[in-house]
């Protein structure tokens, strides 16, 4: 007859056996375990709300960097592109636009120079019913828009915009309408240009330009810093504060492309200094020197 084998009693798993006397009266748990008190609950998230504190600014410190230099990439791409397209059109930028008038036939500059970042060729028509821009790949285009651009603060990459001189030789920007009030201009030649690394083309700005300083002069304090940063003679609107220019977006900075081609960051209170008397720019990037 089989009978059941019975092991030896409080022996468990390799543990000392013990009688039901010591088990009953022993006062260490082989398995103990102890709650956490509500004041020690307090101390842990205190603790991982001041490491939030320290580390919040230093990790949007490091996301608004990267956008930074993605925004630089943009802007060395449209530098290239400007070049490029000077090397086939015998030496010359493109035109600001066609007209001053705006009508079906202008071609604005960044649909000229949109092949040469990796778009489509356009000659077409490029306005809306009503007159205004198409929001179409072109005007659209990632490669156009600020990374750091938002709903309420969007930005774009903006050509310096200007005029000519009246006897048409001596431009005071690098892009300007090829037909203004009647008269019929030449575009710059960039070899011309004395200093390219100096001659700002491109800036960071709420539309698709930004009017030039030298030209609209800096002579009124928009933003109430005691600081002059607009032309007093344009609207007051949000959107026409710094010249249409948002030479903020960045750390109170901006990017810019330079005619050699080369891009940089550079702080709103170097590029915006002006002549406090006659609102003069004092940056050599507006000094354009043709």
């Amino acid at each position: 007859m089989c009978q059941s084998l019975k092991l030896p009693e409080f022996c468990h798993l390799g543990f000392p056996s013990k009688s039901r006397k010591d088990i009953g009266t022993s006062s260490v748990s082989v398995f103990s375990c102890r709650a956490f008190t509500l004041i020690e609950l307090l101390i842990v998230i205190a603790i991982i709300a001041i490491l939030l504190s320290i580390l919040a600014p230093a990790l949007k410190n490091a996301r608004e960097h990267a956008k930074r230099v993605q925004c630089m990439t943009h802007y060395r791409q449209w530098g290239t592109a400007a070049n490029l397209y000077g090397a086939d059109q015998k030496d010359c930028l493109p035109y600001f636009a066609e007209r001053q008038s705006w009508d079906s036939d202008d071609t604005p500059w960044f649909y000229v120079l949109y092949p040469y970042v990796g778009g489509y060729s356009n000659s077409g028509t490029h306005l809306g019913p009503n007159n205004e821009f198409d929001e179409d790949e072109a005007w659209n285009a990632e490669i156009r828009k600020c990374p750091s651009s938002t709903p309420k603060q969007e930005c774009y990459v903006g050509a310096h915009f200007g005029a000519i001189y009246a006897d048409r030789t001596f431009p005071k920007a690098p892009f300007y309408y090829h037909h203004n009030l009647g008269n019929e201009t030449t575009p710059v030649k960039i070899s011309n240009v004395k200093t390219p690394e100096e001659s700002l083309i491109f800036v960071e700005s709420c539309w698709y330009l930004v009017y030039s300083p030298a030209i609209w002069r800096i002579d009124s304090d928009r933003d109430e810093d005691g600081f002059f940063d607009t032309n007093s003679s344009m609207p007051d609107t949000p959107n026409h504060m710094y010249n249409t220019a948002m030479p903020r977006i960045h750390n109170d900075g901006c990017n810019v492309t330079l005619l050699d081609g080369h891009a940089e960051w550079i702080s709103f209170y170097n590029l915006f200094a002006s002549d406090q008397r006659f609102g003069l720019p004092e940056h050599p990037f507006w000094k354009f020197t043709y």
